[in-house]
C-alpha cells in the first residue's frame, strides 16, 4: 500500500521543490529494492520533465510568503527570458551598436527581470539569472561601444590614401594619377622584359616630346617593329601565339607612361590580329619580315596617305579672302593650310592657343615662315576674334571621333566650336579614320587624361610681388589645381568631318569606323 502511494507523493515533492525531492530521497530505506528502483526511475523522469516545468511555472508552486504570478506576469516573464536568450545570441550585433536586447524598443525591463529571478523553479532561476546577467552585460556593452564607434574616424585602406587627398579635385579623382608618370620618368618602375626602344618611347611621351595622337601612333608601331625584329620564339612555342604575350608588357608600359590614344589602341588591335593570323607553315624569319612589311604598309595607308587626302580635300574648301580660325596644333590642319597656300590661295589664319602646352606657337611659326598671314592669340581673346574679324571657317583637329559623333580633342576645343556655333561660322573637323571609335562619351569627366598640376605653376614673378603666385601650392589649404588634356565637343557644333573617305556628317562616324577596321 505504501509503495502504491509513494509515487504520487514523490511527484508532489519534486514539482514543488527539486531540492526537497533530493533531500527526501536520501533517507529512504533500501530494504525494498523495488521501491528504491521506482523512486530512482521517477526521479529521472521528473529530471527530464524539469525544464518543461520550469518553462511553465505554476502560480500555486510559488514559495509561501511571496506573491503568486498571474498569467499575464508569467507571459511577460517568458517574453523577457526569450529576449535575454536572443540578446545572448546577438552579442556581435550589440557590439556594432544595434538595438538593445532588453526589450522590444531596446529598453531594459527591470521589473520583469526581477520577477523572473524570483521564480521557484531551479531551471527558471538559472535561466533568469543568466538572462538577467546577459541582459545587463549586453546593455552595458552596447552603451560602452556605441559612443566610441559613433565618434571614431573610419580607417582607410592604404591603397586608397591618394583618394582622400585634399589636393585633388573630387570630380576627377577616378582618373589615372600622374604619380605613375613621375615614377617612370625617375626610373622607379621595373623595366625587366621591356625593350629599350619601348622604354625610350615612354620617356618621350611623358615629356611630351611626342605628343600628338598620330605621332604617338607612328612611334609606337616603329618601336613594336623593332621589338618584333629582336624577338626569338621560345622552344616549343609558335610565333603567332607567343608574340602577342611578349608584346603585352610593352603595351602596358606605354599605357602607364600615357594612356594610349584611340588611334594607338586601334593600331595595336590591328597588329594583334596580324600576328595571330600569321601562317604556321613559314619560318620565324619569314613571319617577322611579313609583319614588319605590314606595319610599314599600315603607316603609309592609314597615316601618310590618309593625311595627304584629307589635306587636299580641306584645301579645296578654302577660298581667297577667307579668315580661318584654328586651335592649338593639328598636323593634318597644318598640312591642309600649307597645301592651300601652295595652290596660291590668299587667306588669313588666326591661331588660338592656351596654357600650359602652348602648342599653337609652333603652328603659328610654321605658317608664318611659309608666308601665310598669321595671327596668334590666346583663348581669352576668342570672343573678340569671332565677332570682329569676319571669321569664315573654323578648322579643328581631333584626338578621337566618338561613336555618337562627338569630338574628343585638346581641352578648349569645345569652347572654340561653341563660339563658332553662336556666331554661325561653320566648324570643319579634319581627322583620319584611324582615330574613329565606337566608344560613346557625353562629357569630359568620365574619361580624360590628367597632366601634372605643376605645369600650371608659373615660376616667373613680378618684381616686388610677395604673394608667390602658385608656388608651393601644395602647402596652401583648400587650394586645388586641375590640369586635364581633353574635352568633348557635341555633334551639334560640328558641320562637317573631312576624312580619307570624303566629307561626312558626324552621324556617319560609326559607318566610317566599321569601314576602317573591317568589322
Amino acid at each position: 500500500m505504501a509503495d502504491s502511494k509513494s509515487p504520487p507523493k514523490t511527484l508532489d515533492v519534486v514539482v514543488s521543490s527539486p531540492k526537497s525531492a533530493s533531500s527526501e530521497a536520501t533517507p529512504q530505506s533500501p530494504a525494498n529494492p523495488t521501491n528504491a528502483q521506482n523512486k530512482q526511475q521517477s526521479g529521472k523522469q521528473k529530471g527530464q520533465q524539469q525544464p518543461k516545468a520550469a518553462s511553465k511555472p505554476d502560480a500555486a508552486a510559488a514559495p509561501a510568503g511571496e506573491k503568486k504570478l498571474s498569467a499575464k506576469e508569467l507571459k511577460e516573464q517568458k517574453k523577457a527570458e526569450k529576449q535575454a536568450r536572443r540578446a545572448q545570441a546577438k552579442g556581435d550585433a550589440a557590439k556594432d551598436g544595434g538595438p538593445a536586447a532588453g526589450g522590444p524598443e531596446g529598453k531594459p525591463q527591470p521589473q520583469q527581470q526581477k520577477k523572473g529571478g524570483n521564480a521557484p523553479q531551479k531551471g527558471g532561476q538559472n535561466q533568469n539569472a543568466q538572462g538577467g546577467q546577459q541582459h545587463r552585460k549586453g546593455g552595458h556593452q552596447q552603451h560602452h561601444t556605441q559612443g566610441p564607434s559613433a565618434g571614431a574616424s573610419k580607417t582607410v585602406d592604404p591603397a586608397f590614401h591618394h583618394l582622400d587627398s585634399t589636393k585633388e579635385v573630387a570630380l576627377f579623382k577616378h582618373l589615372e594619377d600622374t604619380k605613375k608618370k613621375r615614377e617612370i620618368s625617375d626610373g622607379l618602375v621595373p623595366t625587366e622584359g621591356i625593350h629599350p626602344s619601348v622604354i625610350a618611347l615612354g620617356l618621350k611621351m611623358i615629356t611630351y616630346d611626342i605628343c600628338g595622337s598620330v605621332a604617338r601612333l607612328v612611334a609606337t608601331l616603329l618601336a613594336f617593329k623593332q621589338v618584333i625584329l629582336d624577338y626569338t620564339t621560345p622552344p616549343g612555342a609558335s610565333l603567332n601565339r607567343d608574340l602577342n604575350h611578349h608584346l603585352s608588357p610593352q603595351i602596358q608600359y606605354l599605357n602607364a607612361a600615357r594612356p594610349n590614344a584611340t588611334a594607338v589602341r586601334n593600331a595595336i588591335r590591328w597588329l594583334k590580329v596580324e600576328i595571330s593570323s600569321s601562317p604556321i607553315d613559314i619560318t620565324d624569319s619569314e613571319a617577322k619580315a611579313r609583319l614588319t612589311d605590314r606595319i610599314d604598309a599600315f603607316i603609309q595607308e592609314k597615316v601618310m596617305a590618309a593625311g595627304r587626302v584629307i589635306a587636299e580635300s580641306a584645301a579645296e574648301k578654302i577660298r581667297d579672302g577667307d579668315v580661318i580660325v584654328t586651335y592649338a596644333k593639328s598636323a593634318v590642319v597644318q598640312a591642309a593650310l600649307l597645301e592651300a597656300h601652295k595652290r596660291g590661295k590668299k587667306f588669313k589664319v588666326c591661331v588660338i592657343d592656351s596654357r600650359p602646352r602652348f602648342e599653337g606657337r609652333n603652328l603659328a611659326r610654321t605658317l608664318g615662315t611659309a608666308g601665310i598671314d598669321t595671327q596668334y592669340s590666346l583663348i581669352t581673346s576668342l570672343n573678340y576674334i569671332m565677332t570682329n574679324m569676319n571669321v569664315t571657317k573654323v578648322f579643328l583637329g581631333a584626338h578621337a571621333m566618338l561613336g555618337n559623333g562627338y569630338l574628343y580633342s585638346r581641352v578648349g576645343t569645345a569652347m572654340v566650336a561653341m563660339m563658332a556655333k553662336d556666331t554661325e561660322v561653320p566648324v570643319i573637323v579634319l581627322s583620319e579614320s584611324i582615330k574613329f571609335t565606337d566608344r560613346v562619351q557625353l562629357d569630359s569627366i568620365v574619361q580624360n587624361e590628367r597632366a601634372p598640376e605643376s605645369e600650371l605653376v608659373i615660376s616667373a614673378e613680378e618684381e616686388g610681388d610677395a604673394s608667390g603666385g602658385l608656388r608651393e601650392w601644395e602647402k596652401v589649404k583648400n587650394l586645388q589645381l586641375l590640369n586635364i588634356l581633353y574635352d568633348v565637343t557635341p555633334a551639334s557644333y560640328i558641320n562637317t568631318i573631312i576624312t580619307e573617305y570624303g566629307s561626312l556628317p558626324p552621324s556617319s562616324v560609326p559607318v566610317v569606323h566599321r569601314l576602317s577596321t573591317g568589322t
